[in-house]
């Protein structure tokens, strides 16, 4: 091929790449102008191991759920499900029924027919809670501890719950953890 050949080729194909990302960009920008309802919900913990027998293991972790929409989100209510072995002990900073009434806690733990109350937690925000854009709600800290004792295995599953997905979306990680 010579020279002048190459050249026109070269530019015909800029010419095509041109279109293509202006075709990409407009496509990109009809689809950021739909308005869509989407969030994400995940675990994130640290993990203290006991050395010795007559210790216990603790957890710490949050629960977070994001908006990633461009509506915002109503409502949210979370269940966290432990599946464990081994007897443990759930704590977190939420209300049970009138048990704590005085102390302005940011979570409470509501009674839903059919579930488990020794090992299903659904929790809500105490006030009206709406998940603006970009925004997040996180159930901060919360702890499970158990014996070092014996070997166990614990499985701590999330959902997430609002007025927009009343069937619940899992959330993107589990804990599992085996001792």
């Amino acid at each position: 091929m010579n020279e002048k050949l190459i050249e026109e080729k070269i530019e015909e194909l800029r010419k095509q790449t041109n279109h293509y990302i202006q075709s990409i960009k407009n496509e990109y920008k009809k689809t950021a102008k739909v308005p869509h309802f989407s969030f994400v919900s995940y675990f994130s913990h640290s993990l203290s191991i006991a050395d010795q027998k007559d210790d216990n293991h603790v957890l710490i972790g949050n629960y977070t759920v994001k908006n990633t929409g461009t509506l915002p989100i109503k409502s949210p209510v979370i269940f966290i499900r432990i599946q464990s072995e081994a007897e443990y002990s759930f704590f977190g900073k939420f209300k049970q029924g009138n048990k704590s009434p005085n102390i302005a806690i940011p979570w409470e733990r509501i009674e839903v027919e059919g579930s488990n109350p020794f090992n299903e937690y659904w929790l809500k925000p105490a006030r009206e809670t709406i998940i603006g854009v970009n925004e997040q709600v996180v159930f901060q800290n919360f702890q499970l501890k158990w014996s070092a004792s014996q070997s166990s295995q614990l499985i701590l599953e999330g959902f997430t719950y609002c007025s927009e997905q009343k069937e619940g979306q899992p959330s993107l990680n589990t804990i599992s953890i085996r001792t």
